[in-house]
């Protein structure tokens, strides 16, 4: 691993054991970005048959998880930071079906059996990794045989250079990195609304400031399946797909046998 990712890695370790004082400071911002993705997660899986075990891979605040558990399922989250696995543990009641485990950020390594998980969300954590080719083969092997896995990653990022990224992905090198292991059931992006509150983000000046903190208030009070419909609207009606800011990909394990099999052509 050279320098630069070894960095990069550092900083998302001390990133990840600040985020519940980062979520307090800015709040509204990551509230919205965080329900975003945790209702995209959430609209693939429902699509499926929910039942079983389910895999957070990075589950930050839990936010994912807490919908998960009201399904009934059995939840495992993994994290780097053990901030984040303490501060939420206290926030569970006795007795209820959630595990969480630390996972070293270096190596990506999974503290699971083969085939262990039915299902598995991996949202925005792949472009953290030094290695998202090791992390991909691990969820392919923790996921029991037909086992489902929801991916979300940023795209478009050429506006914004984001510190605690260790690559930059398209749709079609994400898919491409998937299929030898995947079968991809659907894929597609979104999240308009989210990419331009980052754009104006990195714009210092006294307008930009004015224009992405009234976004950010204002995106905060979005109930989500509202900022979701909004955000489809723009994309159907306005033709800025190539501004979206999130690939989501729901997957299905293909056996091991086919691994071989070339299936990028979704």
């Amino acid at each position: 691993m050279n320098s630069e990712i070894s960095s990069i890695v550092k900083e998302n370790v001390r990133y990840s054991n600040d985020w519940w004082s980062v979520t307090t400071k800015f709040t509204s911002f990551f509230s919205y970005t965080e329900r975003f993705h945790t209702t995209t997660a959430m609209n693939l899986l429902e699509k499926m048959n929910l039942e079983g075990s389910f895999l957070d891979v990075g589950f930050g605040s839990g936010l994912l998880i807490k919908k998960l558990m009201r399904r009934k399922l059995t939840v495992v989250g993994l994290d780097i930071s053990l901030s984040n696995i303490k501060c939420f543990r206290k926030n569970l009641r006795k007795n209820q079906p959630v595990y969480t485990l630390p996972i070293d950020p270096f190596h990506s390594e999974l503290a699971l059996k083969g085939d262990s998980v039915d299902g598995i969300v991996c949202s925005h954590v792949l472009e953290h990794v030094p290695d998202d080719s090791v992390l991909i083969k691990e969820m392919h092997r923790v996921l029991r045989p037909g086992g489902i896995a929801v991916i979300l990653v940023p795209i478009n990022e050429e506006d914004i250079d984001v510190p605690t990224h260790v690559r930059k992905y398209t749709k079609e090198k994400i898919v491409q990195k998937l299929s030898p292991y995947f079968e991809i059931l659907e894929s597609g992006s979104n999240d308009i609304l989210s990419h331009y509150v980052s754009f104006f983000g990195v714009r210092k000046t006294f307008i930009s400031t004015i224009i992405k903190r009234s976004l950010i208030f204002i995106f905060s009070f979005l109930p989500s399946k509202l900022a979701v419909a909004i955000d489809r609207f723009l994309i159907d009606n306005l033709r800025i797909k190539k501004r979206t800011s999130q690939v989501y990909i729901l997957a299905r394990k293909i056996s091991r046998d086919s691994c071989n099999t070339d299936r990028s052509g979704v």
